[in-house]
């Protein structure tokens, strides 16, 4: 796009379509955009960055998910018109809310305990949010501090979501440190006296409070510390026990009524000096009236993503419905299920003044931190610039309960999932020259391909949206191939590194994905979980092979980034080579790559990465961090003991930063591999 236009003269926000322009532009530069926004490849990235038990919860929804599912099919039913010929270079997404100016019709919705994605918790998104002049909304059920989140999002607008304790005097404290920290709306939501029935947290014992994580925000509180002492709970010796206390008394399992309304926001109104009080987790007209009635000064429509009553309707059903009972009465907000500017875009034509995001933000930040949060909410502006440009939008004032913008067609949903991530219900995937392959032969998954076994090959295809027929086969959609901008840099890393020792062999590049050479004896994470450690000098040959396998990588210009045992695959018992650069960044040749950065990203981010692979060779210990920064990396204080541990001077080195380049450690390795305790050979 031409970045000298009349759209900037025009409009009071940031033209955020450009930052489309960044991305193609990127590869010029020796970049990559940080990862794909595509909603389903940014939930398989973030699956492999959380822990189990991150990710469990981030993703888990009630009973069978059937309304997370209406969630989205409720979109689907609902068709934007584009408008022709429609003066869009004088646009702009800004918005009001209560008076507060904002960039776009867009929050950030208050999800709780952010620690379990990312250990700055909140403080990471709430900068972003007052960064891109978007409202923050915290979780009661937050993981850190009212007041230092309050000091993160400095000058930008938050709101504070309430989960009312049946402790009034916990509540008017809670209030009053919002207030002092300067959120400005109170939001309290009905749907959650309890957590909904969520099958994999039930099973994995995975409710962060009741293990010690997550209750920052309530352990900081003056009332509730009180109430720990007068029962005798410690929080640094019993942190289980005072987490537990905490949340018993946010997620307490006992209903508030319609009664006790008027107290809360009468003490709200007194607190703040009248600001805005709202209601989340509206879904009936009648409880929609009720709230009006009652004096609420609005409504999000939410059914809590699904992740609180099964088999429920999809929210933006709700909201249609809602918006006609008393939309011209308050001031009506949305979320549950939104992935994209078009699913904004409905909402708004539907009725909602305003919505809100938040699973899109939490697989960010779970991805890369602060960072991951700026590049998912940026692409999300960009989507809704370019929208707005490309469908004849001017403002955000032309959608608002308009729905001259929709082609609508009845409810109807059949409650089945209609188009499938791969692999679901089926036996065999058409790809795209036409061939067919078993689904029986697939052996592995990963962020952007699956793994299929073609006889002494392997083909590594992109993670797909099909249409499922009777018999079982997935035929990928139309739109697939553009979803696989990273699949392709893994092509060209592939290309540039034909040949060089330690790589794994790419046989081909093809429509289909890439062919690669099959390595039956699997990664070197298969092994470590399944075999003893062997004598310490295979272990030092491994470390040496490893880093010597990225010092080639290195040399030809490729920052490799995800750096794991998983990414090391055995030729036999001796040798290893490196098999995924699903993650890679590929520099020109003539850029002095010490000195490179990516987005953000230097060598050190690699040299830290293979530092705890090092470590977990020679320990043979599980340590992970999650982390794509070098900044994210956790203090040497809060790493494993490395102590005796052979190579752990090297490991210390590059925790602490010592080495400018994979040469040093390399050199410093091999010191180390002479002097080791070790009897016995090295394999070369």
């Amino acid at each position: 796009m031409d970045t000298k236009n009349e759209n900037k003269d025009f409009r009071n926000t940031p033209e955020y379509a450009e930052y489309q322009r960044e991305g193609f532009w990127a590869s010029n530069d020796g970049k990559v955009m940080p990862f794909n926004t595509e909603p389903g490849a940014l939930e398989d990235r973030a699956k492999e960055k959380l822990s189990e038990g991150g990710w469990l919860y981030a993703s888990s929804n009630a009973g069978q998910s059937t309304t997370h599912l209406a969630n989205r099919q409720a979109f689907f039913r609902h068709k934007i018109i584009p408008r022709m010929l429609v003066d869009t270079n004088k646009r702009d997404t800004k918005h009001e809310i209560w008076g507060h100016k904002t960039s776009a019709p867009i929050g950030f919705a208050p999800i709780g305990i952010n620690k379990i994605y990312h250990a700055l918790g909140e403080l990471p998104v709430a900068q972003v949010a007052k960064e891109l002049n978007l409202p923050y909304c915290l979780s009661t059920a937050g993981s850190t501090a009212i007041e230092d989140v309050g000091k993160a999002n400095g000058a930008g607008t938050r709101f504070f979501q309430l989960y009312m304790p049946h402790d009034d005097e916990l509540t008017i404290s809670l209030l009053k440190r919002a207030v002092d920290s300067g959120f400005t709306a109170c939001i309290l939501t009905v749907d959650t006296w309890q957590l909904g029935w969520r099958h994999d947290d039930v099973n994995a014992s995975n409710y962060a409070f009741y293990h010690g994580q997550g209750a920052d925000l309530g352990l900081t509180d003056p009332v509730f510390q009180k109430r720990l002492k007068a029962d005798g709970i410690d929080p640094k010796t019993m942190p289980n026990e005072a987490g537990a206390k905490w949340i018993d008394n946010v997620w307490h399992g006992r209903a508030h009524t319609w009664e006790k309304l008027p107290w809360l926001m009468k003490t709200w109104k007194e607190l703040s000096g009248g600001k805005p009080f709202a209601i989340k987790g509206i879904q009936a007209v009648q409880d929609a009236r009720k709230a009006v009635e009652m004096g609420v000064d609005g409504i999000v429509v939410s059914n809590h993503a699904g992740r609180q009553v099964d088999g429920a309707q999809g929210s933006l059903d709700a909201l249609e419905k809602i918006v006609d009972a008393v939309g011209d009465k308050t001031y009506i907000m949305f979320d549950s299920g939104i992935r994209g500017a078009s699913d904004v875009v409905k909402a708004l034509c539907l009725g909602a003044q305003f919505v809100f995001v938040g699973r899109l933000w939490v697989w960010g930040l779970s991805i890369m931190g602060e960072h991951g949060v700026r590049h998912v909410m940026k692409s999300l502006l960009a989507d809704l610039d370019i929208m707005f440009n490309v469908a004849g939008v001017q403002n955000v004032e032309q959608l608002i309960g308009n729905r001259e913008w929709l082609e609508s067609h009845p409810a109807g949903q059949t409650m089945i999932a209609e188009r499938s991530r791969l692999p679901i219900m089926m036996n065999c995937i058409l790809l795209a020259d036409g061939s067919r392959v078993n689904v029986g032969d697939m052996i592995g998954n990963g962020m952007d391909g699956f793994i299929i076994r073609k006889g002494c090959h392997v083909l590594k295809i992109p993670h797909l949206y099909g249409n499922i027929h009777p018999d079982g086969t997935v035929e990928p959609c139309s739109e697939n191939w553009l979803n696989v901008g990273r699949l392709e840099i893994e092509m060209q890393v592939y290309e540039r590194l034909r040949g060089v020792p330690g790589v794994a062999e790419c046989i081909e590049c093809t429509s289909n994905g890439l062919l690669l050479q099959h390595y039956p004896n699997g990664s070197l994470r298969d092994y470590m979980a399944e075999h003893e450690p062997p004598p310490l000098h295979r272990r030092l040959n491994w470390v040496l092979q490893a880093t010597d396998i990225i010092a080639r990588c290195h040399e030809k210009g490729v920052l490799v980034f995800d750096i794991a045992t998983w990414n090391f695959v055995l030729t036999d018992d001796i040798d290893l080579r490196i098999i995924d650069f699903s993650n890679s960044s590929l520099l020109p040749l003539s850029v002095e790559i010490n000195r490179a950065e990516v987005d953000g990203s230097t060598v050190r981010v690699d040299l830290l990465h293979l530092s705890s692979v090092i470590y977990l060779i020679m320990s043979w210990q599980p340590f992970s961090v999650n982390c794509a920064m070098e900044s994210e990396w956790p203090p040497i204080d809060q790493t494993p003991d490395l102590e005796g541990l052979e190579c752990g001077q090297v490991i210390r080195n590059c925790w602490t930063r010592t080495h400018a380049g994979i040469q040093d450690m390399l050199v410093e390795l091999r010191m180390c591999a002479k002097t080791s305790s070790s009897t016995g050979p090295f394999e070369q």
